[in-house]
């Protein structure tokens, strides 16, 4: 198995074995578990983290705020993090600085910047770095924005903590701030969560339904642009003639997707280096349909203003802020529709993108 990656590197976070401030194209990362399968893998801020099969976790790039789980200034390849073995992970999340990682049976373990309460533990007792931490609450999924982070439990239910003032923790305008960790009320049956810098959204597949609350300020929330911020959830408005279709859903800083069963994708909010994956479309006005003629997307991910997608034909396509090569179509230049990302293999798993920086697995 084999693992490229390609975008921003100043901190080592492509697991190259070097820091550099771009990587234009794809590499492949310096292998460090194994020749295990991966699992899954993440990426957001500086840092990256990665689960094989076997449960095992590891970590590489910016470790200010001991996001990576272990005591070093930066970690330029993917190391264990020996702090967390014997136990079993199946899923893994990356925040700016913070991280987070569900195990086999649902525990939910925490670690790195708690400096707005991100991670739901009280900022009065708890340092602003802090080592792995189990949490009781028991959890499917756990999503992290800039500064505040959702989980979803076990039942359905969708619980916030970290900073509101833009109302990304969905509990009402006088909550502006939380550490600790406090369920959302007047929304159940969720079966998915996503976090932007300062929205988050929510999907409920039986009610055909997505939530919306945070921030709007370029029309991510898929409601009017004049409403600038929602406190509470509300009924996204973009996905009305296609909300049956919904497959999955996803946030980046500033806009929001979902991924159809049709192969196709949804774009809205922000719109400025091209992230929606079309050139004149104005942010707030409009969402954008995806679409590749006689191809399907099967993966979607979102950095903070640019995305990634695999097609069933294997290429990997992708578009918006290039800054730091972070579309790994060998330019700097911001990509205003989906272009080709040039892969040698031809049997691509999986995708994933961080802020400015991605990954792909191969076989």
């Amino acid at each position: 198995m084999r693992l490229s990656s390609w975008g921003a590197n100043s901190h080592g976070q492509l697991g190259q074995g070097s820091t550099s401030e771009q990587c234009n194209e794809p590499l492949e990362s310096a292998n460090t578990w194994n020749n295990n399968t991966v699992r899954d893998i993440v990426c957001n801020g500086g840092h990256s983290l990665m689960i094989c099969d076997d449960g095992k976790l590891y970590a590489c790039g910016w470790n200010h705020r001991r996001q990576l789980g272990f005591e070093v200034e930066n970690c330029h390849r993917f190391s264990r993090v020996w702090d967390l073995s014997g136990i079993g992970f199946r899923r893994v999340c990356a925040g700016w600085d913070s991280s987070a990682a569900i195990t086999d049976k649902g525990i939910l373990y925490l670690w790195g910047s708690n400096v707005y309460g991100q991670l739901g533990l009280p900022c009065d007792d708890f340092p602003k770095s802090v080592k792995p931490i189990q949490l009781e609450l028991r959890v499917s999924d756990v999503k992290m924005g800039m500064r505040h982070t959702a989980l979803l439990d076990v039942n359905g239910n969708v619980w916030t903590s970290g900073c509101g003032k833009k109302g990304q923790l969905g509990l009402g305008e006088a909550v502006t701030s939380l550490d600790k960790f406090q369920r959302i009320e007047n929304i159940s049956k969720i079966c998915a969560v996503a976090c932007g810098q300062h929205h988050t959204i929510a999907w409920s597949k039986e009610d055909q339904i997505l939530y919306v609350w945070g921030d709007n300020n370029h029309g991510q929330l898929g409601i009017p642009i004049e409403n600038l911020k929602a406190f509470e959830p509300i009924k996204c408005m973009v996905l009305s003639e296609h909300i049956q279709d919904v497959s999955q859903i996803y946030a980046g800083w500033t806009h929001s997707a979902a991924l159809l069963k049709s192969g196709k994708a949804i774009y809205w909010g922000r719109n400025d280096y091209g992230q929606l994956g079309c050139e004149t479309l104005q942010e707030g006005c409009s969402s954008n349909v995806v679409k590749f003629k006689g191809q399907k997307i099967l993966q979607l991910a979102l950095g903070s203003e640019h995305s990634v997608c695999l097609l069933n034909n294997n290429t990997v396509w992708a578009w918006g802020w290039n800054e730091h090569g972070n579309t790994g179509t060998g330019s700097t230049e911001n990509i205003k529709e989906p272009k080709n990302v040039k892969i040698g293999s031809v049997d691509n798993l999986k995708i994933a993108a961080g802020a400015a920086h991605n990954f792909l697995i191969t076989k």
